[in-house]
């Protein structure tokens, strides 16, 4: 009798210092890196609905993991069972299973970084996106014109031009967007950047503010001339003159433009976009404007200058009478 006491003891104990010793290696794994070298990183692509063990398996075909088992306990233990999310991953197998863990029970994943420039019409914007393999150019062209869109973000447009603000937006490489959603994240992000510039206007002084800032943004790309030039438009304005600007006149030819503009386009009575033949703002932006164009159309520079030329050199000369502009053509544009 004694000796079963014995024999039992003996497997009692080497239970608990197996579980024990089992418990402190699970908890030193949980809260320390897997190795020193910390620079090595891997990247890992979680698709969704992928089951618990499909995702431990990833792991350890990719060395994330060494112990594929001692990991699942781990979670099992430490980690409350939360499940492990989709997504695109830098993982380190020299980071610890708590940290290893939190990125995938979080999804912290890796996001895709969508750089959307100043300047852009509508459909490059959505050729981006489509390049990308993020939406299709056609669900894109679809949605521009959703009048439920254009309600909800007080646009008073036919469509959402200029509105799609230029940034760098982020987005998942495991998530299905629709062109609907990449719209709206670009008005609210407009919202969002111009709620101060534009807090004390009506949305169609606004829209006249956005058209003007397309048309600022497409003459030039220095922050300093801006608002010289928004000077120059205003200054028209008032005076009833013709914009003359050529990028208006471009737009109104469309997606198809070979990048050469001729006389005949600058004649066009049916471009509704030509500014050398229909007076005051065109019918609606012409690309999507950043913040300091838009500021600029708010604020212009307040000078007496009428007209502008390029001087090859990314700037402008700018004058205050035809016969200095014409002179100004003469040394800066003819001479080429």
């Amino acid at each position: 009798m004694k000796m079963k006491k014995v024999i039992f003891s003996i497997i009692f104990l080497s239970l608990f210092i197996s579980i024990s010793s089992l418990l402190y290696y699970l908890h030193y794994k949980w809260h320390n890196p897997g190795c020193q070298y910390q620079g090595l990183i891997t990247k890992i692509a979680i698709k969704p609905n992928t089951s618990f063990n499909k995702i431990i398996s990833i792991l350890h075909k990719h060395k994330i993991i060494k112990h594929p088992l001692l990991f699942k306990l781990s979670i099992k233990i430490f980690g409350n069972n939360k499940p492990l999310k989709a997504g695109i991953y830098n993982l380190s197998p020299c980071w610890s299973y708590s940290k290893i863990f939190e990125i995938l029970s979080k999804g912290k994943e890796e996001l895709f970084p969508i750089v959307i420039p100043e300047g852009l019409p509508w459909w490059k914007v959505a050729n981006i996106f489509q390049k990308n393999g993020f939406i299709t150019f056609d669900d894109f062209a679809k949605e521009i014109s959703n009048p439920i869109i254009l309600k909800e973000f007080n646009i008073p447009a036919k469509n959402v031009e200029g509105y799609l603000f230029p940034s760098t937006y982020f987005l998942s490489k495991t998530k299905k967007y629709t062109a609907r959603e990449i719209i709206v994240l670009m008005l609210s992000t407009f919202k969002k950047e111009t709620k101060k510039i534009f807090n004390n206007y009506s949305p169609s002084k606004i829209h006249k503010f956005v058209i003007l800032a397309s048309l600022i943004e497409k003459e030039t790309a220095l922050s300093w001339e801006k608002p010289i030039i928004s000077g120059v438009f205003w200054n028209r304005l008032k005076r009833n003159m013709l914009l003359q600007c050529d990028p208006t006149v471009i737009y109104g030819i469309g997606k198809n433009f070979d990048g050469n503009l001729k006389k005949k386009h600058l004649r066009d009575k049916t471009n509704l976009y030509n500014t050398y033949i229909y007076k005051g703002l065109p019918p609606g932006p012409i690309c999507s404007p950043g913040l300091e164009a838009l500021k600029a159309a708010i604020h212009p520079k307040k000078h007496d200058y009428l007209y502008f030329v390029a001087k090859g050199d990314n700037s402008h000369f700018f004058s205050k009478t035809l016969k200095e502009h014409t002179s100004a053509v003469r040394k800066f544009q003819l001479k080429r």
